[in-house]
């Protein structure tokens, strides 16, 4: 009675946990439909994706008090491979 007992709580407890996983996973991604919508450029829209690029450049490079970054892109690589190069080095990173 008390094996039985036990099985029958550890069967219902892993149950609870995949429910609750579940429901978190699912309001998560509601979430993030809700609150992305609109909010990024589609993959149909390269001008627009190059602006918002540009810009994020723009900004980052305003305000600098030092000298601005040497950045050296090879030939075939993307825009965002810059990007990506000053987020990584912390350039124009205020808060430091």
């Amino acid at each position: 009675m008390v094996f039985s007992f036990g099985v029958y709580l550890s069967l219902v407890g892993v149950a609870v946990v995949f429910i609750t996983l579940l429901a978190v996973a699912t309001a998560s991604e509601v979430l993030r439909r809700l609150l992305t919508e609109g909010g990024e450029a589609s993959q149909a829209e390269p001008d627009k994706r190059a602006r918002v690029a540009a810009v994020a450049a723009v900004c980052c490079y305003i305000g600098m008090e030092r000298r601005p970054p040497r950045l050296r892109a090879a030939a075939e690589a993307s825009r965002w491979s810059a990007v990506a190069r000053v987020e990584a080095l912390g350039i124009g990173d205020r808060s430091r």
